[in-house]
């Protein structure tokens, strides 16, 4: 899910209780104070955590204080997004509340059940903003009886079970600079994580993850826990699928109903030639050509980015006459539909760079000398400096755009990763010889464990202050031919690999 949204690490496992086998599971983090310390860094002891009765962390006197501030506020007044934005981390509470509203979640901050389900934190700090967390959302894409047409938005709004976070997004939505922020990114949503090829394949994905596994739980508890049928449980899977194919319409027919916007208008993007840049809508940069939907009344911010050795020229458009077509940002106001083309030159001086670490420091390597340039890395996508190289740089993908003459060239990806290791099994499937080779660039301990499906430790090899390359062939030829893990344990991390014995 591409968002901003707070969610439970998941993890599916086969359980056996003293060696019986007990079923399918799933394994998620448990949200306390720990998940915001192990998601987001930040010191277990200096959180703030809610959920809908008290605090399980900290204090809630800030939410109380956040609640009667927003109260209080004039959601006429220019300031009230400001003062809304320095209590919430306004990326995740919109994500939040689209996705709870869009999902129908039944369960869910009062709407049949009571404030049900909302948990939220906030690092005790100042300036510290609240972020709420994803969870338990199974009542949701009809599963209780609900359909395509309930307007969640409004129950989120009134629901039956009044309450402070409801009334906060209530009073959000009446503000139109965040009313229009809301919808924009409701649409970006809609037009990506939600449309059914993209919705249906990670589906896909988390169907087969565990599909092999549904038969033998089947077997252990019939209709006891769960479907009684591989049939069943494969049918409830397409249900999800086929709900949300049908829920897109009618979340943007509420959308525009619930804010009072002015209809939905296509949106055609594309370049000129092809590949020689990208365009990015809002928050969200489509593979081209692309047409989405978005809602009148609420502009949306368009920009073209030049692919590396191209710069931008100008916008192509039929359908409105702009002022500021030459600019590679523009506003656009949704009164009719749009198709807007980016057009892009190419830049007069070609250079090609290529980034390379070496001696505790990332540098470049620049085929042209090119005066009055400047230099801008990324790591991990986001700007970190400035400088021409990079000394003791940390984990992560690095990536250098060098501007000059209008233009700007990006070099290539650069995996800088100190702390990590491969294993390398061959061959797999094995018979009675297993293979295991990886890199040890600095003296530690390591220990070597092999553990059947059922955790058993069924080999184990201590190895004391070890660096270097690792190259041995283990005797595997006792073990019963069937799935194996094998686990490398360093001071940096554990790393596991499956293999396969077979005859």
């Amino acid at each position: 899910m591409n968002s901003h949204i707070d969610r439970m690490g998941y993890q599916p496992c086969i359980v056996y209780l003293n060696g019986d086998y007990w079923g399918l599971y799933g394994i998620r983090e448990k949200i306390d104070e720990h998940y915001v310390e192990s998601n987001h860094g930040i010191d277990s002891k200096k959180v703030d955590l809610l959920n809908r009765d008290s605090a399980l962390s900290g204090s809630s006197a800030h939410f109380a204080e956040t609640y009667y501030l927003i109260q209080n506020t004039n959601v006429s007044d220019t300031n009230f997004i400001n003062v809304l934005e320095s209590r919430f981390d306004l990326s995740n509470y919109m994500d939040y509340f689209i996705f709870q509203t869009y999902i129908q979640n039944m369960d869910w901050l009062g709407i049949a059940w009571g404030l049900n389900n909302v948990k939220l934190w906030r690092p005790d700090t100042t300036g510290g903003k609240w972020r709420y967390v994803l969870y338990d959302t199974d009542a949701a894409f009809g599963y209780f009886g609900q359909n395509i047409y309930e307007n969640y938005l409004n129950y989120a709004r009134y629901p039956s079970v009044p309450n402070e976070h409801a009334t906060i997004f209530h009073r959000s939505l009446l503000n139109d600079e965040f009313k229009c922020q809301f919808t924009n990114r409701y649409d970006d949503l809609i037009n990506t994580t939600f449309q059914s090829s993209n919705f249906n394949a990670v589906t896909t994905n988390l169907k087969n993850q565990i599909q092999s596994a549904i038969p033998d739980h089947i077997a252990r508890w019939g209709n006891q826990v769960g479907p009684g049928s591989y049939s069943q449980w494969s049918n409830s899977i397409n249900n999800i699928m086929q709900y949300n194919n049908a829920r897109i319409s009618t979340a943007r027919q509420h959308l525009n109903q619930t804010l009072s916007l002015q209809g939905e208008k296509q949106v055609n993007l594309d370049t000129y030639p092809v590949n020689t840049g990208l365009v990015k809508v809002n928050s969200i940069t489509p593979d081209l050509p692309w047409n989405g939907i978005y809602h009148g009344g609420c502009p949306i911010n368009v920009k073209a980015i030049a692919n590396s050795g191209y710069r931008f020229s100008h916008w192509y458009s039929n359908s409105q006459d702009y002022n500021n077509l030459m600019q590679d940002s523009i506003e656009v106001d949704l009164s009719s539909n749009v198709f807007l083309v980016a057009n892009f030159t190419t830049c007069e001086n070609s250079i090609d760079i290529e980034i390379l670490a070496e001696n505790s420091a990332v540098s470049s390597l620049i085929s042209e000398e090119i005066t009055h340039l400047s230099y801008e890395w990324f790591l991990n996508e986001n700007p970190i400096s400035t400088d021409s190289i990079i000394y003791n740089p940390v984990n992560g993908v690095y990536q250098l755009t060098i501007r000059f003459d209008s233009c700007e060239v990006k070099s290539n990806l650069l995996l800088v990763d100190n702390d990590s290791y491969s294993i390398d099994l061959f061959p797999n499937p094995a018979s009675s010889e297993l293979n295991v080779q990886f890199l040890i660039d600095k003296q530690q301990d390591i220990s070597i464990n092999i553990y059947n499906t059922i955790g058993q430790v069924v080999k184990q090899l201590n190895y004391k202050d070890f660096s270097g390359q690792y190259n041995e062939t283990l005797d595997v030829s006792t073990l019963s031919k069937e799935v194996y893990f094998i686990q490398l344990i360093t001071q940096n991390g554990i790393y596991t690999e499956k293999f396969v014995l077979t005859n």
